[in-house]
């Protein structure tokens, strides 16, 4: 890899570490009918970390199966239970 390019790329992975959102928030992952998928981040309007079922409303597909992601069934989607739901939904 190119010198210059690595450590771009390098810098660019500290800093989304560093604004708190991983990998996976940053990549461009669509739904089988070609939708994106919107980061954990997007919707997270309040930056609480969870997704309230208001907020997730703003994505209808995450919206019609929430009761089923809350897997801790306290009325929010953590970030972890939203990367659960969202590998479901691009899985099919």
């Amino acid at each position: 890899m190119n010198a210059p390019i690595g450590s771009a790329f390098a810098l660019a992975t500290l800093a989304a570490l560093a604004a708190g959102c991983s990998a996976k928030d940053q990549a461009n992952e669509s739904l089988a009918s070609g939708k994106a998928v919107p980061t954990f981040r997007s919707l997270d309007a309040d930056v609480d970390g969870s997704l309230t079922p208001t907020e997730a409303a703003k994505f209808m597909e995450l919206a019609a199966v929430f009761p089923q992601a809350d897997k801790d069934r306290d009325g929010l989607l953590s970030s972890a239970e939203y990367e659960d739901a969202v590998e479901d939904l691009i899985k099919g």
